[in-house]
Order: structure tokens, then sequence, then C-alpha cells
């Protein structure tokens, strides 16, 4: 059963001391679902809840990288095709 903290000083330093604090944009899926803490733009997220944050890192480094390739092929490509036709 949750506690309920009528304090709400208290019910901070109970957040700090179990949960990450991040910006609230990192984490809008528990935002949407209502399993955060949201504060003057962070959001206070339990530690059971870190995988969406490392989910979302990931997600965010893979397309960056994907990107990148993507415009290396196109480049490589432009480059061979030139060479062919000179």
């Amino acid at each position: 059963m949750p506690v309920v903290h009528t304090d709400v000083k208290s019910y901070i330093e109970v957040i700090n001391v179990c949960c990450d604090q991040v910006p609230f944009t990192d984490v809008l899926e528990l935002v949407r679902g209502l399993k955060v803490y949201v504060h003057r733009g962070f959001a206070f997220v339990p530690q059971p809840e870190f995988v969406v944050i490392v989910v979302n890192v990931f997600r965010s480094r893979l397309s960056h990288a994907l990107v990148v390739s993507y415009v290396i092929l196109i480049t490589i490509l432009v480059i061979n095709i030139n060479n062919n036709i000179s």
C-alpha cells in the first residue's frame, strides 16, 4: 500500500531519496501514464521505471546513428556514380 504524506516537503524528500530527477520531456510515456511526480519541469522517476529512460536514450542514439549512416552511404554512392561517369 502506498504511503500517503500530508506534508509536501516530506513527500519531496521521500521522492528525492528513491527517485531520479530528469526533464519531464525525457519520460513523456511515464508522465502520460501518471507514473511519475512532476514538479517545476522535472519528473521524479521511481527506480523500477528507469528502464524507460534507458530505452529512450538507446532509441535516440540509434536514430542519430542511422541518420549519419544514411548520409555517409549516399555520399559514397554519389562518389561512385560520378567516378563511373567520368
